[in-house]
Formats: structure tokens, sequence, C-alpha cells
């Protein structure tokens, strides 16, 4: 049975695999990146915008037409915000999400600036993976999970149009956030040395997730 998924971080690696998979077996898809989407009169994106190149490339695949695009930086909280209403948006008549269902969410956007022991780290840095890697995704979680309800009429600020009219309250199945052996409180493994703030993030995540 195709499914429809939302990955969080998907221009490269384990997110962009992700969704090359689920497109390959025909499923719905949407993903993130944090650069903004090309506009169909836009040349391709720069170099700067690194591997979410390959991201944008599987719209072009056989499947590519289930692949919906959107930008999210989890290290802001306004793009998160940002995010979370266009996700909304696509619960209106018409849109992918029209059903209400988001089988499966995941949130497997992070970083890993090596390396980051934390006896030589400065306070930007360490600051960077805890927003990224710890606090990006569970807020993110928190404000999708708040879909569920219909939106106020006071947090609309733009008026609804009559041929899409109001979004559908929105359910997802099941979370899965992309934790890493690093977090590992009983396991320390040596060859891990230099990724103080990587695993003290994804520690952070896993106690986190205990309380959602």
């Amino acid at each position: 049975m195709r499914q429809t998924w939302l990955v969080v971080g998907a221009s490269r690696g384990i997110g962009l695999e992700f969704v090359s998979q689920l497109l390959h077996r025909g499923d719905t898809v949407i993903a993130t990146a944090r650069a903004p989407p090309p506009s169909k009169t836009t040349a391709p994106p720069p170099s700067q915008y690194g591997n979410a190149s390959q991201l944008w490339s599987l719209t072009g695949t056989p499947n590519g037409h289930n692949l919906k695009i959107l930008e999210c930086d989890v290290s802001n909280e306004e793009s998160i915000k940002s995010f979370t209403e266009q996700v909304r948006k696509l619960g209106r008549k018409g849109g992918v999400l029209e059903k209400g269902v988001i089988d499966v969410v995941v949130l497997n956007a992070g970083v890993l600036i090596y390396p980051n022991r934390i006896s030589e780290i400065t306070f930007e840095t360490f600051s960077h993976h805890l927003q990224t890697n710890t606090i990006g995704p569970l807020l993110t979680a928190q404000h999708l999970l708040s879909l569920s309800s219909p939106p106020s009429p006071a947090s609309s600020t733009t008026p609804l149009s009559p041929t899409w009219g109001p979004s559908t309250p929105l359910s997802i199945r099941t979370l899965v956030f992309i934790s890493s052996d690093s977090g590992s409180t009983t396991n320390f493994r040596a060859f891990e040395d230099g990724f103080g703030a990587y695993a003290a993030s994804k520690a952070a995540l896993n106690q986190g997730l205990r309380h959602l």
C-alpha cells in the first residue's frame, strides 16, 4: 500500500536516500532542504547549495511527480514555523495531504562538524550542534504535531482562497528521529574521539524524546 512520507533534512546522505527509495516504490514524498527550491524559470541551484541539487534532480525521475520539496532550516525557529504552515496548506483541497494523513515523518536533519572536542570547541560550534541536532528536530516535531488541530482564526494572517478552502487537520501516524550510537550514555567508542558536541547533542535528543 502506497504511503505519504515527510522527510526533514533530505538534501544529502540518509535523507536523500530515503527520498530516492520511497519514490522508487511509488510513495508520495514531501522533502525539505535548507535552500529554497528553484523556480521553473531558473537554472539549477549553484554549487553553494551543495548536494541539495541531487534532491531537486529527483523530480525528473519516473516517479518525480510524487515529490514535493519545501524549505526548512531546523536551526531557525522562524523557518520551522514557515515550513509548518506550508505543510498545513498541503492539507487543503487538491493538496497532496488533502486526505489528512502523513504516514511517516522522518526527522533526519543534522550536522557534524569534525572535530568537536569539548576541550577545544567554541561556544558557537557547540551551540550549532545543539540547535541543529537537538532543539530543531524536537521543535519541528512539536509544530508538526500541532497540525492535528484546525488553525485558530487568530493564527491565520492570509484570507482563505474560495478555491482552496480550509486545511484538513493532519494526522501523523509515525514519527522517526535519526539518532546515533554517539549519543549512548553507556557505550563510548574510542574511535569517536572528537565527537564531543555531536555526542552531547544526540544524547540530549534521545532524552528529549522521552518527554515529547
